[in-house]
Parts: C-alpha cells; structure tokens; sequence
C-alpha cells in the first residue's frame, strides 16, 4: 500500500468522527441566555424550555409556512364592473346604418370608456390552510435557528414596569448593542403599557405578544428579545398546540 492510499484511508476515517462531534456540539448546545435589566446591563442568565428551542424539522416547513402566511395577508377584494353592473343609459349610441361606424346597442359596452370591464379582477379568497403541529414546528424551529445564531436574549420583568420614556428604552437598546439592528421585543401581553409607550417611537424596535408570535416575525428581524414572563406565556400556550 502506497503512502497516498494511506493518506486517503486516514482522511476517510477521519471524517466520521467530525460529523458526529459536530452533532455532539449541536445537541449540547447551551440553552442559557443573558437577562437585561432596564438599564442594559446584564444581571443573571435563564435557561430556555427544550420544547420550544430545540427542533431537527425540516426547512421546508418554514418555507410551507411563509407561504401561507402571505397568501392569508391578500385581502382579495380587488372588483370591477361587468356592462349588466354598470350604471348608465340603455339608449342606442347613434343610428343603425348610414353613419359608417360599427353598429352598438349600449354605451355600456367595454369597447366605450365608461362601460364594463372585460376579464376584470372579482372578490376572491386567496387563504391557504396549514394545521396547528405544522405552524408549532415552524416556529420551533426558527426560535432554534435564532438561538444558535445567539441572537435570542431576555429582559427582566422589571422592565414592564418602567416609565414610559422612549429616551430609557433607546439607552436600553444602545447597552444591549442592539441599535442598528432590527429587535422583536416578546411581552405576555400587549397591555403593558409602559414599554409600549415608550418602544413605539423607535423604528427598529417592534412589539409583540407571546401568544401571537410567529415565523415570519422572527425571521424579519434580526434580534429576539423574550421578557421573562412572556417565556413561560410561551411555554403554557404552546404545549397546548400539540
């Protein structure tokens, strides 16, 4: 056996183990993020729920679930008017014969300005449907994706009783390191009013409730930011979507 045979028995050996280490690393890998308080600084870490972080779904799932999710955002109420629906005289046009035009019956026809419109766009339902363990696989997997990207943090609880001022959030944000880029902050509800106030202001700063989040929300935004309470809203509404 030649040293170049060898050479290639040992690379071919080798990449197994590679593999499986890297797997080792992805099943291992640390659920605990850092918690911030009001003033951006961080004060201890949290461990996230494996259920709702750790998922090996297919991709296609998100792609199936962007789908219907923008298909379901069309309105669909595009209409125009056939000639029976326009409103307007039945009177003949012009005489039958002698003037060396095309004869017409109605000035509502589509040929003429005014009238009807041929192959125009009607009322139509354009939502698609997607099951409830589809849509909880999707978002499973995307809130995994982000935490590997390490781009998944938490605020203290403290921070739904602060005052509304848009000048404590943007200094919050700016600690955080989180001012040029896009943030999606996670509440239990919308009702806290404080930091609603006081985040609304700020344009790469966006709000939602535990309940509502969703993939496309989070792959539209390059930061997750979880309140503490919202992680257990999280974890109570979403096992129920089993």
């Amino acid at each position: 056996m030649t040293d170049e045979q060898k050479k290639k028995q040992d690379t071919k050996a080798k990449t197994p183990k590679k593999q499986i280490s890297a797997k080792k690393a992805a099943a291992e890998m640390s659920m605990e993020i850092p918690v911030y308080g009001v003033d951006g600084k961080e004060s201890k870490k949290i461990e996230l729920s494996k259920e709702l972080f750790t998922s090996e779904a297919s991709p296609k799932v998100i792609g199936q679930y962007i789908r219907v999710y923008l298909a379901n955002q069309r309105q669909g109420n595009a209409s125009t008017k056939l000639r029976s629906e326009v409103i307007g005289t039945t009177a003949k046009v012009y005489r039958q014969k002698g003037t060396g035009r095309a004869r017409h019956g109605s000035k509502k026809a589509n040929l003429f300005v005014g009238g009807g419109v041929t192959f125009g766009p009607k009322p139509k339902d354009f939502s698609l449907r997607m099951n409830k363990k589809q849509k909880r696989q999707a978002l499973i997997y995307v809130l995994a994706m982000k935490l590997q990207e390490g781009a998944v943090a938490a605020l203290a609880d403290e921070v739904l009783s602060m005052k509304p001022k848009t000048k404590t959030v943007a200094s919050m944000i700016k600690n955080m390191k989180m001012t040029d880029t896009k943030t999606l902050i996670v509440v239990p509800t919308m009702e806290t009013r404080g930091l609603l106030l006081a985040a609304r202001n700020l344009s790469q700063v966006k709000l939602i409730a535990a309940t509502t989040i969703n993939p496309y929300l989070i792959l539209g935004n390059d930061k997750i930011v979880f309140v503490e309470k919202a992680l257990e809203v999280m974890n109570t509404h979403f096992k129920t979507l089993k």
